[in-house]
């Protein structure tokens, strides 16, 4: 089986993304690592929208190269940090079975979890190169207020 999934969001600030990765113990950033384990052949058998070759454009036969990877706890298998042709960056990893599950319960289904923490840090980068000053508020629920003032 071959299920190389691919998070909606699209990559722009990769210190946002390390930033990110640092929220969950589970997981550990590996810079410049040029390969990601994954099941290790695609089988054209997962056509979703949220496969990799048809979100992001990654061609199959690239599936498992990439510029970073991150490790996640319980696996062996890893998410790609894959460079896209039309810029930024896309997280892809194979979500299926044994191997596969432990990476979907960490980062959430099409990734939701590790993007909503990757957007929160791209926000706070952005304003801060931009002269504002940020206000985090943590919630019951986990969530996080921002407070931006132009300083």
């Amino acid at each position: 089986m071959s299920h190389v999934s691919s998070s909606a969001v699209i990559v722009k600030d990769l210190e946002a993304l390390r930033q990110a990765v640092k929220m969950f113990p589970e997981l550990t950033w590996v810079e410049g690592q040029k390969t990601y384990e994954w099941w290790g052949s695609w089988a054209n058998d997962f056509g979703r929208d949220d496969a990799a070759y048809k979100r992001h454009g990654i061609d199959p036969k690239d599936y498992g190269k990439c510029s970073h990877a991150i490790k996640v706890a319980g696996t062996t298998w890893e998410i790609g940090v894959v460079e896209r042709k039309q810029g930024g960056y896309a997280l892809g990893w194979d979500f299926y079975g044994p191997q596969g599950r432990p990476i979907q319960a960490v980062v959430g289904e099409q990734g939701v979890k590790l993007a909503t923490q990757y957007s929160r840090f791209a926000t706070i980068n952005s304003a801060k190169r931009n002269g504002f000053f940020v206000q985090q508020n943590k919630l019951p629920n986990g969530e996080y207020d921002l407070i931006l003032q132009k300083v």
